[in-house]
C-alpha cells in the first residue's frame, strides 16, 4: 500500500503531496495517477515530479475543490495509506522531440507541466523551454521559488510568473492572462511545440492565440480540468 511521506501546504488551499508507492511506478512526464482514500471515488491527479526509475517517489499538487480533493488538502495526513493505480493520460513529453517548448500553466495545471519541463530538461537539448504560470495572487504562485532558481540555474529554461490581479505584486511577476502574456512574447511560433494545462477557459483562449503566431495545431498538447 501506497504512503503520504510528505504533505506541504504551498498554498492556503493547495497542498503537495509526496507519496511512496514501495515499488517504482512506470508512467510518462504529463501522465497522471488515480489516488483514493477514505471513502471517496478514485480520481485522477497528474504527477509533478518527471520519471525516475530509481525512485519511489510521486508528487502531487492539490487544490481543495470538494470531494477527494478537499479531503486530502484538509484531512490527510502523513503517514495514511493511499490507493494509486495507473498511469493514465496521452498527454506526454516526447523525448526525441528537440524544437523549443512553450509550456503554459494555470491554477494546479502546472503540476502536469512541471513534470514535462523537467522531463525536457533532463535531455541533452540545444533549445529553450519557456514555462508561465499563471495565477491570481502571488500567494498562488506556489513554486516561484523553485522556478525563478532554475531559471538562474539552467541556461535552456525561462519562467515567468504571471499574475491576473495587478495588486502589489513582485516586480519580476508579469500582469495580465497568462495565455496573452506568453503569445505576446514571440512574433512567430511556427519551430515550437506547446504543452498547455489548466481550467478549461483558460486553455481554450490560450490555444487560439498560439494558433494565430503560427503554431502547428498538432504541436499543440492541452488539457483542461474542471473542479469535482
Amino acid at each position: 500500500m501506497s504512503r503520504i511521506v510528505k504533505k506541504d501546504h504551498v498554498a492556503p488551499d493547495i497542498v503537495k503531496l509526496c507519496v511512496d508507492t514501495k515499488t517504482h511506478m512506470a508512467y510518462k512526464a504529463g501522465q497522471a495517477f488515480f489516488l483514493k482514500c477514505a471513502d471517496y471515488e478514485a480520481r485522477p491527479y497528474s504527477v509533478a515530479n518527471a520519471p525516475d526509475k530509481n525512485s519511489t517517489i510521486l508528487e502531487f499538487h492539490i487544490k481543495k475543490s470538494g470531494g477527494l480533493s478537499t479531503y486530502l488538502v484538509e484531512k490527510s495526513q502523513e503517514g495514511d495509506e493511499v490507493n494509486i493505480s495507473g498511469p493514465t493520460g496521452d498527454i506526454t513529453f516526447n523525448s526525441r522531440c528537440k524544437k523549443p517548448i512553450l509550456a503554459i500553466a494555470g491554477g494546479t495545471g502546472l503540476a502536469q507541466i512541471k513534470s514535462i519541463c523537467e522531463a525536457a530538461l533532463s535531455t541533452d537539448r540545444k533549445t529553450h523551454v519557456h514555462l508561465y504560470h499563471g495565477a491570481r495572487s502571488e500567494e498562488d504562485l506556489y513554486m516561484d521559488g523553485y522556478f525563478s532558481e532554475a531559471d538562474l540555474n539552467d541556461p535552456h529554461f525561462l519562467y515567468y510568473g504571471v499574475l491576473s490581479d495587478s495588486n502589489n505584486i513582485e516586480p519580476h511577476h508579469r500582469t495580465g492572462l497568462v495565455g496573452d502574456v506568453a503569445a505576446n512574447d514571440f512574433e512567430d511560433l511556427s519551430g515550437f511545440r506547446a504543452y498547455i494545462c489548466g481550467p478549461a477557459p483558460m486553455v481554450v483562449h490560450t490555444q487560439s492565440l498560439l494558433l494565430e503566431k503560427g503554431i502547428d495545431p498538432k504541436r499543440i498538447h492541452a488539457e483542461n480540468w474542471s473542479k469535482d
